[in-house]
């Protein structure tokens, strides 16, 4: 899938390709997805490279058949992450 995103979307251009380690967290309402990316966004080892909020009024969902979420795509700036190489490595949270 990864490819042909690459190729059919973004002109061949792999660094645009933001979703290849993703995560989903399910939520049971919309007061918990904004606690959650307050959370994320006080963590100073968490960087937010884009926010895409499906859950906006102003997103039409018909392209999605109706369905919403939140997609951060994030980078971590952890020891750990610079020790591996991949402190700029981009991550999506798909906040459901």
């Amino acid at each position: 899938r990864a490819t042909e995103k690459i190729y059919r979307s973004y002109d061949c251009d792999v660094s645009r390709l933001l979703d290849v380690c993703r995560q989903s967290i399910y939520f049971e309402n919309v007061a918990d997805i904004l606690s959650c990316m307050a959370v994320i966004q006080a963590d100073p080892e968490a960087h937010a490279v884009r926010v895409m909020n499906k859950l906006s009024a102003s997103y039409d969902g018909s392209h999605t058949a109706g369905y919403r979420d939140v997609l951060l795509n994030v980078s971590f700036s952890t020891a750990e992450a610079r020790r591996l190489w991949v402190d700029d490595h981009v991550c999506e949270v798909q906040l459901v």
